[in-house]
């Protein structure tokens, strides 16, 4: 199985950690939207691929 990263940051609107699994178009331009970026919603073809997006959550430092 072959990973490819499509993304990657330090901030976005989601608060709470979670893990995502991602197998469409539109869950993906839904979850983009909710991230809150103003960046281009890098393209899937979910023909072929899913994506996985994972997220820390809200932290009180940037040390983490």
């Amino acid at each position: 199985m072959k990973f490819t990263s499509i993304d990657r940051g330090q901030n976005s609107a989601i608060e709470e950690s979670r893990e995502v699994v991602i197998r469409s178009a539109k869950e993906w331009t839904t979850l983009w939207k909710q991230v809150g970026t103003d960046r281009a919603l890098p393209k899937v073809d979910f023909a072929r691929s899913m994506v996985v997006r994972v997220f820390l959550g809200t932290r009180p430092t940037g040390g983490y």
